[in-house]
């Protein structure tokens, strides 16, 4: 059985979510949905990279604090970045931090699922970065 490739979405707006569940299934991703940034870290449960939609403005943790704590935590992420309300420095300090895209709302959804489908194809190489470390690390570190 295929594996469907996951989305998380990490956004507050309902209508957000909604329309982004729609696009993704559409497009054949499965998606799970967060309405804030401690929700989703609370949600995983190992150290799998993952590929995210991530909204800069959040309740609590915003979306770029939660981009620190993937990383603090020693996450691989494949991040997507979207605002309503882009600035330069915000979208300077996404992209430093290793965002792939920083899209701006409302968005156009073939720029979007281009966004995803790179997002995906990071996650994928970074999936067999972290298989090679894995297997290189001597036993007793494991």
């Amino acid at each position: 059985m295929k594996h469907e490739p996951t989305v998380y979405v990490i956004d507050d707006d309902p209508a957000i979510r909604d329309s982004l569940s729609v696009l993704l299934r559409t497009a054949g991703f499965g998606g799970r949905f967060f309405a804030a940034a401690e929700a989703f870290l609370t949600s995983l449960k190992d150290k799998r990279p993952i590929c995210a939609l991530v909204d800069v403005c959040l309740p609590g943790m915003s979306g770029l604090e939660l981009q620190q704590q993937l990383a603090d935590r020693g996450l691989d992420a494949a991040l997507v970045v979207m605002t309503g309300q882009a600035n330069v420095p915000i979208a300077v300090q996404a992209m430093r931090a290793g965002a792939l895209h920083f899209i701006e709302k409302p968005f156009d959804p073939e720029v979007l699922l281009e966004a995803v489908n790179e997002a995906l194809s990071r996650q994928s190489e970074l999936t067999e970065q972290r298989a090679k470390r894995e297997e290189t690390e001597p036993v007793f570190k494991r």
